[in-house]
């Protein structure tokens, strides 16, 4: 009898952790995952749609912010409150001006970002939850899913194609858009961590792989230099001995199988390769997207400087667009290739402030003593620096940095207690 009640009890037990882990799975997938752009295309199909989910997901996430208030670092809190602050001089402005409580919410959007990294971080210490391995198979899932479906006219000639330009489309024979593909790049650190870490593992190594020729071939050249960027970081973080250098050369003996077996196996790619590349080194050329980006920082910078503490707000929204194409609609705001211009016209200085304080939080506090997946997703965070200044970070970026300041916190206070625990010995 008492053998039967202890095994029930054990039964309720596993089932009540069962239904936990079921439970905190489904706020990750609803919360995080399901922001990965090529997932919620192919699960939602329609942009409408998916626009309808951005917005309730923004009330959801300043609603539960709201009522996890109190548990949240006081430092957090503080946060919170200057982006209530912030959102209150919103209302007022859109309710005087236009009578409307948030007449444009895609302006909102723009610094939303600032408040979904601390609700992430967060929500994850409350949940207790490391999420890393999961979010990285979604962003292998949501990327071959989508080319599997809609990737039949991908080829390496970046050819325009008229017939898809939102969602996660590119809008030519690259078939994704560049804030798909930065996502390859934390799988791309994860998978070169474990090369580094000693744990060479034919899994390791068929990631890593994988990761590589999926940044090469889509061709864009912002997120190759993150790639490279975030790898220079990592190299700091994991230390610079000779067992480190001789690492380092593993890694390039990889990439360069790699790269040879490309080559041999994709016709032209060699050079069409060599001309991207060479792109890079000339971005104010007026033929590529790094002219059109200098043009647009020059026209933008008068607008900031008439209005450099807060921004233009809702009004800027209704300014003429001086690169509008056929792309794009008439009233449909501003379309910015710069992070550090949209928020800079929108918000102003502080906005910027706002916008960028999470990573130069995370730069702050990284170190050597951080645990290895810390030093990924600080590498993948830090490097969005650099991508901002080509694109505006997409909002489940700013979700893997809210994972990255909550993997940092946790490390901290790790190496705090096992650091006062030695002392008192």
């Amino acid at each position: 009898m008492t053998e039967k009640l202890i095994h029930t009890i054990e039964n309720e037990g596993k089932g009540q952790r069962e239904f936990t882990i079921s439970l905190k799975l489904f706020i990750s997938f609803l919360i995080l995952i399901l922001n990965i752009e090529t997932i919620s295309y192919v699960l939602l199909r329609n942009d409408i749609v998916i626009t309808l989910f951005q917005k309730a997901l923004s009330s959801l996430v300043l609603i539960f912010s709201f009522l996890m208030f109190f548990t949240w670092r006081k430092a957090d809190r503080f946060c919170f409150l200057l982006f209530i602050v912030l959102l209150g001089k919103m209302v007022m402005e859109s309710l005087i001006g236009y009578g409307s409580v948030l007449i444009y919410p895609s302006v909102l959007a723009v610094i939303f970002p600032f408040l979904y990294v601390y609700f992430i971080k967060n929500l994850y210490r409350r949940l207790n939850m490391d999420i890393l391995n999961i979010l990285i198979a979604s962003i292998f899932i949501g990327y071959f899913s989508f080319m599997v479906l809609f990737g039949r006219e991908f080829d390496f000639s970046n050819s325009p194609l008229m017939n898809e330009e939102s969602g996660p489309y590119s809008g030519d024979t690259r078939i994704l858009h560049a804030n798909s593909i930065l996502l390859i790049v934390l799988p791309f650190l994860y998978y070169l961590n474990q090369l580094l870490s000693e744990r060479k593992t034919y899994f390791a190594i068929g990631g890593f792989s994988i990761s590589l020729i999926i940044i090469l071939i889509h061709q864009h050249r912002t997120v190759w230099l993150v790639a490279i960027f975030s790898t220079l970081i990592l190299f700091l973080l994991k230390g610079t001995d000779k067992k480190m250098l001789r690492k380092l050369l593993y890694f390039l003996l990889i990439i360069a199988v790699v790269f040879t077996l490309m080559i041999f196996a994709i016709p032209g790619l060699n050079e069409l390769l060599i001309e991207r590349f060479v792109d890079v080194l000339d971005p104010l050329n007026e033929d590529n997207t790094g002219g059109f980006r200098y043009l647009q920082i020059l026209a933008y910078i008068n607008y900031f400087i008439q209005k450099p503490l807060f921004g233009w707000s809702f009004s800027g929204f209704e300014l003429s667009n001086p690169f509008l194409t056929d792309a794009w609609e008439e009233d449909s705001g501003h379309h910015f290739h710069n992070a550090y211009i949209e928020v800079l016209f929108y918000f102003g200085i502080t906005g910027f402030l706002f916008k960028f304080y999470p990573l130069y939080t995370v730069a702050k506090k990284i170190s050597k003593k951080l645990s290895d997946r810390s030093k990924v997703l600080a590498a993948f965070s830090i490097s969005g620096f650099l991508y901002a200044f080509s694109y505006v970070p997409p909002l489940i970026f700013w979700g893997i940095v809210g994972l990255c300041l909550y993997n940092i916190e946790r490390d901290i206070n790790y190496n705090n207690y096992h650091q006062v625990k030695h002392n008192n010995e």
